[in-house]
């Protein structure tokens, strides 16, 4: 149903079709092939492809000692579910690059923090999809 829709986005709207490159986040997690166990989070300069976002609640998950400036693989295994189950519908839709704040945000950095906090409207404005996990303990 997922996919119906954003098909009649693409066919139907002329903002969602006119294949503009929109501004980029600072960094994207690149969900990987369908059954890959590793997901990477990676700086977006160079990227230019459309990308989901995942809004959701946070939870007791403490994920601040993983988070650096560099590109890194993490096992998909040690994320939170929710964050889990955003990969796989990220992938099951066919995009290669998911949003994620606790994720894309250098947790612990104020200075990161207040850069990217200022553009979260633009980055969920710019992506393609919204997953919203409304109801979660996983987060």
């Amino acid at each position: 149903m997922i996919g119906d829709w954003l098909k009649h986005c693409k066919t139907g709207h002329p903002k969602c079709s006119d294949g503009s490159t929109t501004r980029m986040p600072t960094r994207l997690v690149e969900v990987g092939t369908h059954d890959a166990p590793t997901i990477r989070l990676r700086r977006s300069h160079g990227i230019h492809e459309p990308y989901l976002t995942l809004s959701h609640c946070w939870g007791d998950t403490n994920i601040k000692k993983r988070i650096t400036e560099g590109d890194f693989d993490m096992p998909l295994e040690q994320l939170p579910r929710t964050f889990q189950d955003a990969v796989m519908v990220t992938r099951r839709l066919g995009f290669g690059y998911l949003w994620i704040d606790s994720l894309c945000i250098i947790q612990g950095d104020e200075t990161d923090w207040e850069h990217e906090s200022a553009n979260m409207a633009s980055v969920y404005a710019n992506g393609t999809l919204n997953l919203a996990a409304s109801y979660s303990t996983d987060s």
